[in-house]
């Protein structure tokens, strides 16, 4: 029996050893062979249904939220406010004097404030209030991720930046107000006003938009909103980095990149204050050029 269970080739299934297969049969029955495939074939259309089902985090909305801002008109600033997204402490002290808002992974913000950078005499006491954390592109340990949410919120942080939807459900949940990245791929005026009312008080719209569209965008939207102007923009999240698969991070250095079939050269970087653990790691394919 366990021998004609187990051919399953040419599906993603597989049985471990015999003691993952319990057969309960009186004494002198018997079952063909033909009924022993049946019932393989049975099993694995369940596990492929099974596998079919969606999992994770779900918001449901109702088709009427959809309908259009009519009468909203916002008047673009004249002198639009400027946001810089850093990744370590270096990038951190070059935009202080530049920038109405810094955005930095939130175990370096929530390292720099348990050391006192953003209190009393500390490096960075002067952009304290303009201080935006946001959390791996990528979570795997949402645990890890709670923790650090309310570990930032008792050190006095009360805006979370948001590139998925699991960053807008957990900062909610944790009490924080919500900013949306480039990366919720806001496009138009229906997906700002679902934004909206799921929390987002500020936006950065999708950089795959034209400037015309997105500016017709902004002045129908009821809530702030914000282009990607400038920067190596992250082309893609990866779990497995392609540079460490190669040659080892030893050897790149931080300063690995993938060349295409034009010899374009693609950076490769993994920022250690993004990776809250080992298994949170994640690197990012940069855009050639900024």
């Amino acid at each position: 029996i366990a021998r004609q269970l187990e051919k399953l080739g040419g599906t993603p299934y597989y049985l471990p050893d015999s003691e993952a297969l319990t057969v309960l049969l009186d004494d002198g029955l018997m079952i063909k062979a033909s009924q022993l495939n049946a019932l393989r074939r049975d099993a694995v259309q369940q596990l492929d249904q099974l596998r079919q089902q969606p999992s994770g985090r779900f918001v449901e909305t109702s088709p009427t939220a959809l309908r259009a801002a009519a009468g909203q008109k916002r008047r673009l600033a004249d002198h639009p406010a400027v946001w810089c997204k850093c990744v370590d402490e270096s990038q951190l002290e070059a935009v202080c004097g530049m920038a109405d808002h810094i955005i930095v992974p939130a175990a370096l913000v929530a390292r720099l404030a348990e050391a006192g950078d953003f209190s009393g005499t500390g490096r960075f006491v002067a952009v304290a209030d303009r201080i935006l954390p946001a959390l791996p592109r990528l979570t795997y340990q949402e645990d890890g991720c709670v923790r650090l949410l309310d570990q930032l919120k008792s050190l006095g942080f009360n805006t979370l930046y948001c590139e998925s939807g699991a960053h807008i459900q957990m900062g909610k949940e944790a009490g924080f107000s919500l900013v949306g990245g480039p990366y919720l791929n806001l496009a138009n005026s229906a997906a700002l006003l679902e934004a909206e009312k799921t929390g987002l008080s500020a936006a950065v719209l999708s950089p795959e938009g034209k400037l015309g569209q997105l500016s017709a965008v902004v002045r129908k939207s009821g809530i702030p909103c914000g282009i990607y102007g400038y920067g190596r923009m992250a082309l893609m999240a990866l779990r497995n980095c392609p540079v460490r698969a190669q040659i080892g991070c030893r050897q790149c250095g931080g300063k690995g990149f993938l060349t295409d079939r034009t010899q374009t050269r693609f950076p490769i970087r993994c920022w250690k204050e993004d990776i809250l653990s080992g298994e949170n790691a994640v690197s990012y394919l940069l855009n050639s050029l900024p």
